[in-house]
């Protein structure tokens, strides 16, 4: 059986693989999108809080561009190693991906909210 062979014979968990690296995707321009408004909204308030505000905020988008380029980096990873053990029929569900999203969400929420709670 060739390889074009064997792939369609998963076609639908190929087809779901794929949806599942494009939502991760839109995870990655999400994250990225947080860091960016949270600077357009402090730089373009037109009032100066602080330096450590200003400290934050930068390392908060700073923070979100590494994250928004690891996860496209990792789920990228992520897609072509499913499809290798979808093929292979050895596929286990893995969950170190689901991890790594959620801290990076919950350590942008967590400055995000030292920022408006903290330093005004």
């Amino acid at each position: 059986m060739t390889k074009k062979e064997n792939e369609s014979i998963y076609i639908q968990q190929h087809l779901a693989n794929e949806r599942t690296y494009l939502a991760w995707i839109r995870t990655s321009i999400a994250t990225l999108g947080i860091g960016f408004v949270a600077g357009g909204l402090h730089f373009n308030s037109g009032k100066k809080l602080s330096e450590a505000a200003d400290t934050l905020i930068i390392a908060v988008i700073i923070f979100s561009l590494a994250a928004s380029a690891g996860l496209l980096l990792f789920s990228t990873y992520h897609y072509f190693s499913t499809r290798k053990k979808i093929n292979s029929q050895a596929y286990q569900s893995s969950h170190a991906l689901v991890i790594f999203v959620s801290m990076i969400m919950l350590m942008l929420i967590g400055a995000l909210m030292f920022y408006f709670f903290n330093i005004a």
